[in-house]
């Protein structure tokens, strides 16, 4: 939902992963395993890959019911801008452990900034 734009969707996804008692920290880190993954399919296809050979470098490789969500990211993101995606959920996973403010609001709010974000190409 994040790297797709689709804020509805996150929204009732973060509503839901909050009540099942996942903390703020574990849904930024999972995130950017996400971006991460993403990233290293736009480097392979920077480097003159296709979208399928670049897929083929994951392991594990993606779950096949999330492979099409997964190819369209891949192909909506530009390698600066996931460059960016990382750097902001590292930064903001810092602000959670030592800023004071509540770490919900910092990890919701960082998500629904990235999923804006993906609307534009890149």
């Amino acid at each position: 939902a994040v790297g797709q734009g689709r804020r509805e969707m996150l929204e009732r996804t973060l509503e839901r992963t909050h009540l099942e008692g996942a903390t703020p920290i574990s849904i930024l880190r999972a995130t950017s395993r996400h971006f991460l993954r993403l990233h290293l399919v736009r480097g392979h296809m920077e480097r003159g890959k296709n979208l399928n050979e670049a897929l083929q470098a994951l392991k594990p490789p993606v779950f096949f019911k999330r492979l099409p969500a997964f190819r369209e990211q891949a192909d909506r993101w530009s390698l600066p801008a996931l460059g960016y995606v990382l750097e902001l959920l590292a930064q903001r996973e810092i602000a959670c452990k030592s800023s004071g403010l509540p770490a919900k609001v910092i990890c919701d709010r960082t998500l629904l900034e990235i999923s804006t974000r993906s609307g534009s190409k890149g």
